[in-house]
């Protein structure tokens, strides 16, 4: 029920109501005139026309008191359960949010250790071909001093960077799928 329709029924009830209450005193007046009788000086007659009116309105009035209790119940009702969806529709929003914010934190973090392990694939890659180029001149016997301050051979120190390599290819690899697990969820929503 819509605030202008609620506002349609209680300006309805109230004119009837207050009809009520001018029609009946008015129709036994009119009848007391119409029958020529006098108006009584006795309190005790007013008392009871004053009973007998009230024994006349106060059941119509009291019908619509308890109408418009209930009537006042249900739009309380209704608007408790409108309330209810608008929060859960709220909360489920807020976790949302709350899951979308985890999973940019964590993709966040994942891309700063790709972007590290990148970096040391390409360091490593770099310092090989270093390597290699000196293989290359003066063999794969040639000694030179590693990273580590080490001298040694070349074909020492290359089978370890090699091995290396290949683990921080696998690293860079778990991090894209990783990677790709999180943002998939979303992304196929």
């Amino acid at each position: 029920m819509n605030l202008d329709d609620l506002q349609s029924k209680i300006d309805r009830t109230s004119k009837l109501v207050l009809a009520a209450i001018i029609i009946v005193p008015l129709s036994y007046l009119v009848w007391f005139v119409l029958n020529g009788q006098d108006v009584s000086t006795n309190t005790s007659d007013w008392g009871t026309f004053g009973d007998f009116i009230g024994g006349v309105l106060n059941p119509f009035i009291a019908f619509f008191a308890f109408y418009w209790l209930t009537q006042s119940i249900q739009i309380q009702k209704q608007e408790l359960a409108e309330t209810k969806e608008i929060w859960e529709a709220s909360s489920q929003a807020q976790k949302d949010q709350a899951e979308l914010t985890f999973r940019t934190l964590k993709v966040q973090a994942l891309n700063s250790q790709l972007e590290y392990v990148n970096t040391r694939i390409l360091a490593e890659r770099e310092y090989i071909n270093q390597l290699l180029q000196q293989a290359t001149t003066h063999g794969l016997q040639y000694t030179v001093i590693t990273k580590e301050a080490e001298n040694k051979t070349l074909d020492e120190i290359l089978p370890p960077l090699n091995e290396e390599l290949a683990e921080l290819s696998k690293e860079q690899e778990n991090l894209v799928t990783e990677i790709q697990n999180i943002t998939s969820p979303v992304s196929g929503r």
